[in-house]
């Protein structure tokens, strides 16, 4: 049996190494480290069976007027397809503390966010220049981009 629950610093080393599994899988899967897990750690929500994490996300408030954005989704390959990302992606909107809900993902993710009812509105980076402030536009225009697939970013999709 699956639950779903929010994470504990117990988890960090779970949540680590389910991500950089997903790395080798997805090349513009964000990496993250254990100390950003662990600095984090409330804003996680794991998804566990027998003991094992199999899958998690994160939901982190922005520095932009009532929006968070939901971060390192990611599911074991041997359990997608179960409705396990579903269940995350529920309990990560359950425990958000704003009213607009972004997130960046590949092209081959953008239909799972959709039946979940996301909606396209851009670029993440495009919707820091307008609503961000301009010092911390300026720091995430500096980042080099995610992703030599999809050099004009992964499209930001928005509930």
């Amino acid at each position: 049996m699956t639950t779903i629950r929010t994470a504990t610093l117990n988890d960090v080393e779970g949540i680590y190494s389910l991500i950089e599994a997903t790395r080798q899988r997805v090349e513009c899967f964000s990496q993250r480290t254990r100390e950003y897990i662990g600095e984090n750690i409330a804003g996680f929500v794991v998804a566990e069976e027998d003991g094992r994490i199999i899958g998690n996300g994160q939901i982190l408030v922005l520095p932009i007027d009532d929006t968070s954005e939901i971060r390192s989704m990611c599911v074991d390959f041997a359990s997608q397809s179960r409705g396990v990302g579903t269940k995350i992606l529920e309990a990560l909107i359950g425990k958000a503390t704003t009213n607009i809900i972004l997130v960046e993902c590949v092209p081959h993710n953008r239909v799972f966010y959709e039946k979940c009812g996301f909606k396209p509105i851009g670029a993440l980076r495009d919707i820091y220049e307008q609503k961000a402030p301009k010092d911390l536009y300026e720091a995430i225009k500096s980042f080099p981009s995610k992703c030599a697939r999809f050099p004009d970013q992964c499209p930001g999709i928005i509930l």
